[in-house]
């Protein structure tokens, strides 16, 4: 048997995650503005972002997935259990990768507002 394990080599992996780290850093405000133009767009009133994240209402937060289709069974269980729990799925936010969930979200769409 072999008594020893070696690690693989981090190093290139840890330093791609940083580039794409610092990319997403570098346009999340015109990434925030276009989600908040969204949110308005569809009725929601965005979070007021002058308050510090502790004093954030809860019935301000607004709840972000993004989900593709080999993830849409649980985005279905979570659409199902927040129903019949009688929760709110207005501010709700979902970002689909594909047509298929599209259509799932989509079948929900009354739920979600």
């Amino acid at each position: 048997g072999v008594d020893r394990f070696d690690l693989p080599a981090f190093k290139a992996l840890i330093n791609a995650h940083w580039k794409a780290l610092l990319q997403f850093f570098e346009h999340a405000d015109v990434v925030l503005e276009d989600i908040q133009k969204l949110l308005v767009g569809n009725g929601i009133k965005p979070p007021n972002s002058k308050r510090k994240l502790n004093e954030t209402n809860a019935n301000d937060a607004i709840t972000v997935m993004t989900v593709n289709y080999g993830q849409s069974e649980l985005l279905v269980n979570f659409f199902c259990a927040a129903k019949s729990r009688g929760l709110d799925l207005h501010r709700v936010l979902v970002f689909v990768t594909d047509e298929e969930t599209k259509r799932i979200v989509e079948s929900f769409s009354k739920d979600l507002g």
